[in-house]
């Protein structure tokens, strides 16, 4: 759909050189939108799609699961998961 979640993609990126991912990098329609440096304090293992929110969530070996927007806006954090 234009300009829908279907267009999105996000992908992990490694930091510093170090097999430690602490970083999101958003896709839209092929392209490199932006990075989200240090979006978790540990390595991010998972993303997943919001539909109804258009938006993603990721959660990481930080205990956290953090839902964004696809512009890159953090919009909740969820502690101890």
């Amino acid at each position: 759909a234009e300009d829908g979640i279907r267009d999105h993609c996000v992908t992990g990126v490694q930091t510093c050189a170090l097999p430690i991912y602490k970083a999101i990098r958003l896709w839209y329609k092929g392209k490199q939108e932006k990075v989200i440096e240090n979006a978790h304090e540990d390595i991010v293992r998972c993303f997943t799609e919001v539909p109804e929110l258009n938006a993603f969530a990721s959660c990481s070996n930080d205990e956290t699961v953090k839902l964004w927007s696809f512009d890159g806006t953090s919009l909740l954090e969820y502690r101890g998961h």
